[in-house]
């Protein structure tokens, strides 16, 4: 239980890496452009895991969202994208690491969220897996955490699914 109290800590703290598509809070990302969505517990339930594989092993961009449900209430409490650095195909499954990003700090006052980069220069580490998981570490040899999110597989703005 610790160790899914600091990963949902470090969650919190990760830089926000929404640079092209979609949208960062955006719920859904756009048609045209997702492959597959997974839900925490691994099922598909938009594209396919078929249509991302068949994405990634043409070389395709491919972009990454997830989000995190802190308090279990089925509601999201936040969504992170970034592009997808390094795709692995494994049997029936897709993997995506992320590029390291820099530790943030945030926090809810009243109606408006303040993020600002963390005074450490720790770097936070993502994989992402069409198994519903994300595991994810700090270069500071902390213990790696895995937690269930809903994950969207998305092909990059420049990119559409024909």
């Amino acid at each position: 239980m610790k160790n899914l109290q600091i990963l949902l800590r470090a969650a919190g703290l990760l830089v926000l890496v929404s640079l092209s598509t979609p949208p960062l809070l955006r719920a859904e990302p756009d048609p045209s452009h997702l492959l597959a969505r997974v839900e925490p517990d691994g099922t598909i339930s938009a594209g396919s895991k078929a249509a991302l594989r068949q994405a990634v092993e043409a070389g395709r961009a491919i972009r990454v969202g997830w989000a995190l449900d802190f308090n279990n209430d089925g509601r999201v409490d936040l969504v992170h994208w970034a592009d997808a650095s390094f795709l692995t195909v494994l049997g029936d499954e897709v993997y995506a690491q992320i590029p390291p990003i820099r530790e943030q700090g945030g926090a809810r006052k009243g109606d408006k969220v303040v993020i600002q980069l963390a005074e450490s220069s720790r770097r936070w580490y993502g994989l992402l897996g069409t198994n519903g998981v994300l595991e994810g570490a700090f270069d500071d040899n902390s213990p790696k955490q895995v937690v269930p999110a809903r994950i969207w597989w998305c092909l990059t703005e420049g990119e559409s699914k024909k």
